[in-house]
């Protein structure tokens, strides 16, 4: 059993040395997560997933989960995050009926009760990830994608909380726009669009499509045909990020905590790149 973070983007973050572990073990293993995680991890051969009680259950709702899930505790589980929430570790230490597998400091009430020492600052969530599985299986290898040849789509992914008007949507259409006149790019969306970016979006033909991204298999397979993706931290840059894809993160230093640290990635606090089109 393997528990998984509860923020989606922990989640994406650990997606490629989940699966990669799980299919170096000679036997099935399932996920435990909730559904905006789960999502994130691609196909990899794993049991049916157990789906984590919603945050907001109450002690009776979570004692009521807990026995329900009783027949699929197994014999071990192991602790995907490096900080566990109450709930990550309660989960964990209920699934997990025998051997628990954690890192030091990584379950704050001590719920694991064996110890993988990995490094601490290693500096991203896949290298953490696989430090720790690596003691485990010490053939599982460092994560490794082959540079993406010239060309491709330019991925324009839009932040999931614009609204329907106002400066940062009109700053986010203006940057559709700039593109667009110069490349054509695929405009990808989790949650659907304001209509004032559809409309735009309507008007430009086939300089501009919409791409639907509901999982990472989705967005594994986009981003392998992509020239560059440009988006706000979230599990399908994230995504993008491991797999070698060049992405330009709009947000703060702080924005690509636990991203890799590659030449592929770089970080602008601006939607204006009329200056960056050409090296596009």
């Amino acid at each position: 059993m393997i528990v998984l973070p509860t923020d989606p983007i922990q989640a994406a973050l650990s997606a490629l040395a989940i699966s990669e572990f799980c299919r170096l073990l000679p036997h099935p293993v399932r996920l435990a997560g909730p559904p905006s995680s789960l999502r994130w991890i691609p196909e990899a051969g794993c049991g049916p997933n157990i789906v984590f009680p919603d945050a907001r259950t109450s002690p009776r709702g979570f004692a009521e989960w807990l026995e329900y899930n009783r027949g699929d505790r197994g014999e071990w589980s192991l602790l995907a995050t490096a900080n566990a929430t109450p709930m990550e570790e309660a989960v964990f230490h209920w699934l997990g009926a025998g051997a628990r597998f954690g890192a030091p400091r990584s379950c704050p009430r001590g719920s694991a009760n064996i110890l993988l020492a990995t490094d601490s600052h290693a500096p991203c969530h896949d290298s953490y990830l696989r430090g720790l599985f690596r003691i485990l299986r010490p053939k599982m290898g460092e994560l490794s994608f082959p540079p993406h040849e010239p060309g491709g789509a330019i991925v324009l992914e839009l932040p999931d909380d614009l609204a329907e008007k106002g400066r940062r949507t009109r700053r986010w259409a203006d940057a559709i726009t700039q593109i667009a006149t110069v490349n054509p790019i695929q405009v990808a969306q989790f949650d659907p669009l304001p209509s004032s970016i559809t409309d735009l979006l309507k008007g430009m033909g086939s300089r501009a499509t919409i791409v639907h991204i509901s999982n990472a298999n989705e967005t594994l397979e986009l981003a392998e045909k992509s020239r560059i993706w440009i988006g706000p931290r979230s599990p399908t840059t994230a995504l993008a990020a491991l797999t070698n894809c060049r992405v330009k993160l709009i947000g703060t230093l702080k924005s690509a905590a636990d991203y890799p640290e590659t030449a592929s990635l770089t970080i602008s606090g601006k939607i204006d790149w009329q200056g960056d089109l050409d090296a596009l």
